[in-house]
């Protein structure tokens, strides 16, 4: 029996038959640890062995959800670069990833990559068709996400303008300073038509009394 091909690292193509769920099992996870390490050449290698590039971790978490978590990937408190999240996630999607699974809370990958605000993995899954709209399992958004991980502000509003460029609604503070909204209809949340009725009779009543 002529032997498998090996990849640049050694490792074996996928078997044919019965074997292969087995291979798929203790290579996947090789490929998830790959991911979440940010071991690109390892990704690689796996990806051009066969390894599906949606294989699931035991959290039922994807490759692509994995290497969008950029919050240091060592003990000794070493982190990544963010050119190694977006070369990792550009090899997983030029392989066939879907962008749009959902993992634990129904997060996706933009999920992820909002939340650790890494800006370029962003921009590529959008630049793919990543859904903006889609809510996790609570029903919040990538908005409500963005500003609640990374806390430096400029990370969140390079990420903000992103999802706002392709339709999201922008809050009604920017929309003000932005010279869209007349000072006087400026409010932090949004009145309903008796709320607003409610507002005129007690301003009338006051201008009535001179208060």
């Amino acid at each position: 029996m002529a032997a498998r091909p090996k990849s640049i690292l050694g490792l074996p193509s996928a078997p044919q038959g019965q074997n292969n769920t087995r291979w798929i099992k203790e290579y996947g996870g090789r490929l998830c640890k790959a991911a979440r390490a940010a071991n690109g050449s390892e990704v690689l290698s796996l990806l051009d062995m066969g390894v599906p590039p949606d294989v699931l971790d035991e959290l039922g978490m994807t490759p692509l959800m994995l290497c969008c978590m950029d919050d240091g990937h060592d003990q000794f408190g070493g982190g990544r670069g963010k050119e190694d999240s977006l070369m990792i996630a550009e090899a997983l999607i030029k392989k066939g990833a879907d962008i749009h699974a959902k993992g634990p809370g129904d997060w996706t990958a933009l999920f992820y990559a909002a939340f650790y605000a890494d800006g370029e993995v962003m921009e590529l899954l959008l630049n793919h068709g990543a859904d903006i709209w889609a809510p996790d399992e609570c029903g919040l958004h990538i908005d409500m996400w963005i500003r609640y991980g990374d806390q430096d502000k400029e990370h969140q509003k390079a990420s903000l303008k992103m999802i706002y460029k392709l339709g999201w609604p922008q809050p009604v503070e920017v929309r003000a300073k932005a010279g869209e909204l007349s000072v006087e209809f400026f409010s932090p949340m949004k009145l309903d038509n008796l709320a607003s009725q409610s507002l005129q009779r007690s301003s009338q009543v006051r201008k009535h009394f001179g208060q």
